[in-house]
């Protein structure tokens, strides 16, 4: 499944993710079939558990 439907579909993190992902979800962003309101839900998540995680900051 390429980047995007994996967002889609409730994962915050592709891995280990490609050139061809960042490719995909470019396109699916510009196209409207993946919004950046989702994309930014996923970056969100990632970014609350890492500072969580009291390794950073």
């Amino acid at each position: 499944m390429a980047g995007d439907g994996c967002m889609r579909a409730g994962n915050d993190l592709v891995m280990p993710g490609s050139a061809s992902d960042h490719e995909n979800m470019k396109k699916e962003l510009e196209q409207g079939t993946l919004t950046e309101e989702t994309l930014r839900g996923c970056i969100t998540r990632l970014m609350r558990v890492i500072l969580r995680s009291g390794l950073y900051g």
